[in-house]
């Protein structure tokens, strides 16, 4: 009941002949009221999956271009993603409040695939690590950096992840188009993508034109 530390206040109450029946009444308002809370809080959460759902698999940008969050649209991924993230991840935000121009719709799939390629690096290792997610500008250029400590790429086959149809993951887990679409995506917006990798670190790297009026 979380009353420990003031219990000499309730003293008195204990020493009455009903001072069961009170305890017992007392304990149930408090579950009652600790199980509003988690609903309460459940709600909200589910509020977030719901509207990040909505916003990823029925976009109202239809393509179009025009100013947008970067992490408005990082962060939808990462409701979606949240389950996942929670187990043994360690995630980590550099923000600086930046917008581009684009599509939301199309940018949240890059940030979709990226994320989700650093979830599965991760859990293929261990299921435990961390995941850092940056966004700079610098020189007419913002970046999204998303890098993760999973046991990064065979260096044998890193020109060829691009590929279609090519894939380092275990059968069932991709088909292989995932960075090929990120790119085709950033081609479309004027942007680029790179990666460096080695073992516990791999980084891959947005690169978007800045617009102008963009809030630091």
């Amino acid at each position: 009941m979380e009353i420990d530390d003031e219990v000499e206040r309730f003293l008195s109450a204990l020493h009455d002949p009903r001072s069961v029946e009170v305890l017992r009444r007392a304990s149930s308002l408090v579950a009652a009221r600790r199980t509003a809370q988690v609903v309460a809080v459940a709600a909200g959460k589910g509020e977030k999956v719901v509207a990040a759902l909505r916003a990823y698999l029925h976009p109202e940008s239809e393509g179009a271009l025009r100013p947008v969050s970067l992490e408005d649209g990082i962060e939808s991924v990462l409701t979606i993603l949240y389950n996942r993230i929670k187990r043994g991840i360690k995630l980590t935000r550099n923000f600086a409040g930046l917008r581009v121009l684009g599509a939301a719709d199309q940018l949240g799939q890059v940030w979709m695939n990226l994320i989700l390629n650093s979830i599965q690096a991760i859990e293929s290792a261990g299921g435990e690590g961390e995941i850092v997610i940056t966004t700079e500008s610098d020189g007419g250029e913002v970046r999204v950096i998303i890098e993760d400590s999973g046991p990064g790429i065979p260096a044998g086959v890193q020109e060829k992840i691009f590929d279609p149809f090519f894939t380092t993951k275990e059968h069932g887990e991709g088909i292989g188009l995932g960075l090929e679409i990120c790119r085709t995506i950033l081609t479309k917006h004027q942007g680029s993508i790179r990666f460096t990798s080695e073992p516990g670190k791999t980084r891959f790297t947005v690169v978007l034109p800045d617009i102008v009026g963009q809030d630091h």
